[in-house]
């Protein structure tokens, strides 16, 4: 299989035996297995894409479940197995999405755990052949005056979101969207725009360099900053145009 169409397993827990008894299971899969991270903070942020993380609830520390959220809630998380030896752990009243979810009850069985691997590369697969048959935009409708005109992508340095509304920056002006960051972006081609922070996603044509802490990056005039959770996935498309 292609390794870029194949999941990443990382495993978090406290218990280092559990990653002794998950191992063989998964290497026989072909899935190599890293050091496990005692807390989500001890993954490599961004965490790999695509991801299929393996989180052992018990011990999992009280300040862990935001942290849980977020990861939960990134694009490149295709599932999450949740580990646990209880009927019903609590997760702290957590919005999760679950169908990102399953449970799989410890100790692990090793059919248990192939047959979820099996299904988080289904869902990967899946999610590539629709990826594949969308129609990218290649112009967005705003408002200039009295009417409605199309803007070219390909004018567009940036992004920016307010959480309500979007506003693509041109070296020209700018036009307000009424839609979300978020759902723009899945009809935005992935090689060509690229989220950096909360706020901004950019424009790769008009990216000329990137700086080696990738803190910032400059974009003709504008200086836009980069947030740590997207500077390797910033990285990774701006080496592949």
């Amino acid at each position: 299989m292609d390794e870029e169409n194949k999941v990443a397993v990382r495993l978090v827990t406290t218990d280092p035996a559990l990653a002794d008894l998950l191992t063989p299971t998964l290497c026989a899969l072909g899935y190599a297995l890293p050091p496990p991270a005692a807390m989500l903070a001890g993954l490599a942020w961004p965490a790999p894409a695509p991801l299929l993380l393996l989180l052992d609830l018990d011990g999992l520390p009280p300040t862990e479940p935001p942290a849980l959220a977020a990861l939960l809630a990134g694009p490149d998380l295709v599932q999450a197995l949740l580990l646990t030896s209880t009927p019903s752990p609590p997760l702290l009243g957590l919005a999760l999405p679950v169908a990102r979810l399953q449970w799989l009850a410890k100790p692990v069985q090793g059919l248990a755990l192939a047959n979820a691997l099996a299904a988080a590369q289904l869902a990967l697969d899946l999610r590539q052949q629709a990826s594949q048959r969308r129609r990218w935009l290649k112009y967005l409708t705003v408002t200039i005056g009295p009417s409605q005109q199309r803007l070219h992508l390909s004018r567009v340095l940036y992004l920016e979101t307010d959480d309500k509304y979007v506003t693509a920056v041109t070296a020209t002006g700018r036009y307000v969207l009424r839609r979300s960051l978020k759902m723009l972006l899945l009809r935005l081609r992935p090689d060509r725009f690229v989220r950096i922070h909360h706020s901004y996603a950019i424009n790769l044509k008009y990216l000329r360099a990137l700086p080696t802490d990738a803190l910032n990056v400059q974009l003709l005039t504008h200086t836009l900053p980069v947030g740590r959770h997207y500077r390797e996935a910033l990285r990774r498309q701006f080496h592949k145009r």
